[in-house]
């Protein structure tokens, strides 16, 4: 990508992937929370026609690269203009936006370093999603995933499955390296009498942040895709499960899935199903619903 082609990425795009909101909508400008620093609310200004933006706290304007220079020195990475643009490239044009629930498949990909949790803007990447990092620590490790070929590389949240393969997140996208298929996470009681089935980590986690004693006492089954439901099903049969608690996403594929659940339930004797979505029906899904209601 050339200096004139990433200075052509709307800023709105770049700032709406690190996870900011416009605060107030100008005539001729948006008002933003600056993602450089956390010292003054709603100091950044971002002119759309234009595509510039000026930080009042720190005195500083310009465009699209000169943005992510700064911020990418603002989370301790490489920040020379070589590297904005590699970072554009890499982390916003491809593969795209987090906010798509699309998981991309990354078969030219492998992980070539795993180390612990570190990375800030992971941390304030899940701090937004109401994950605070020392549960995150005990959940996912810090991934130095890497393009075969081409050198292409991203750090990335990595979540492992139960044959190896990994759920890849970071701001900017859902991805999956390996085998795909679904994660066991076993509760603290001996063979429980219940059982939690999530679409992914992040609802995962949200439940168990929510209702700690209720989650971290059962058995949980995370998807990592709802393409995976019927891998999950195995893990439910004959182990004496009483109660089956789905917390699917209140969308026409997370109904779907819910009646998938309902299906396979009647087939099983003394195993009851307990949707939760009506717990956060006004939103799409569990974290979604945590990170509005949270108090903090």
């Amino acid at each position: 990508m050339k200096l004139e082609q990433a200075n052509l990425i709307p800023l709105t795009k770049v700032l709406l992937a690190l996870g900011f909101e416009p605060l107030d909508i100008c005539i001729n400008a948006l008002v933003y929370d600056s993602p450089l620093h956390d010292k003054e609310p709603g100091s950044m200004i971002v002119r759309s026609e234009e595509n510039t933006w000026h930080d009042s706290t720190i005195g500083k304007i310009g465009g699209v690269v000169d943005f992510v220079m700064l911020y990418l020195k603002s989370t301790n990475e490489d920040d020379t203009e070589t590297d904005a643009l590699r970072w554009l490239n890499n982390m916003v044009v491809k593969p795209g936006s987090a906010k798509s629930s699309n998981v991309v498949l990354l078969p030219g990909w492998r992980i070539s370093r795993k180390d612990e949790l570190e990375d800030l803007a992971l941390i304030r990447y899940l701090e937004k999603r109401g994950i605070p990092s020392d549960l995150a620590r005990k959940t996912y490790f810090e991934a130095y995933v890497q393009e075969v070929g081409t050198g292409k590389r991203m750090y990335t949240l990595a979540f492992e499955n139960e044959d190896e393969g990994y759920s890849l997140r970071n701001i900017f996208m859902k991805g999956t390296v390996g085998p795909q298929t679904v994660t066991f996470k076993r509760g603290e009681v001996a063979k429980p009498k219940a059982v939690h089935l999530f679409k992914d980590s992040f609802d995962y986690l949200s439940a168990l942040l929510r209702f700690p004693q209720y989650v971290s006492q059962h058995d949980s089954i995370v998807l990592n895709s709802v393409r995976h439901l019927t891998a999950a099903f195995p893990y439910l049969v004959g182990y004496g499960y009483q109660t089956l608690y789905s917390w699917m996403d209140n969308t026409e594929r997370g109904n779907n899935a819910t009646l998938a659940i309902n299906r396979f339930v009647r087939t099983q004797d003394g195993l009851g199903h307990k949707p939760m979505n009506g717990l956060y029906r006004a939103f799409k899904d569990v974290n979604d619903w945590h990170v509005a209601t949270s108090e903090c």
